[in-house]
Order: C-alpha cells, then structure tokens, then sequence
C-alpha cells in the first residue's frame, strides 16, 4: 500500500468509524460507541501493519 492510498484510507475510515461512535453517543448507547472505536483501533492497526 502506498503511503497516498494509507492515508487516504485513513481519512475514511476515521470518517466513518467516528461518525457511528458519536451516533451511539448521541443515542447514549456507550458500550456500541465504544465498539466503534475498538473497532477503528483494530482496522488502524491492519493499515499500520500493512505499511511495514
């Protein structure tokens, strides 16, 4: 993976990822919010790995 296409799939994923956490806050559902970010975590590091 190229350094532009890690980055730009960064920006998405972070686009989406964040945008269900602040959902389920909104929603006051914390522990689906929480997934959400663990669940960004894990997608983050298979980009971080991939670049290695």
């Amino acid at each position: 993976m190229s350094p532009e296409q890690a980055a730009y799939e960064i920006r998405q994923l972070l686009r989406r990822e964040l945008d269900d956490c602040e959902r389920a806050i909104r929603n006051e559902d914390l522990h689906r919010a929480r997934n959400e970010l663990d669940d960004a975590i894990r997608k983050l590091k298979r980009i971080a790995n991939s670049l290695q």
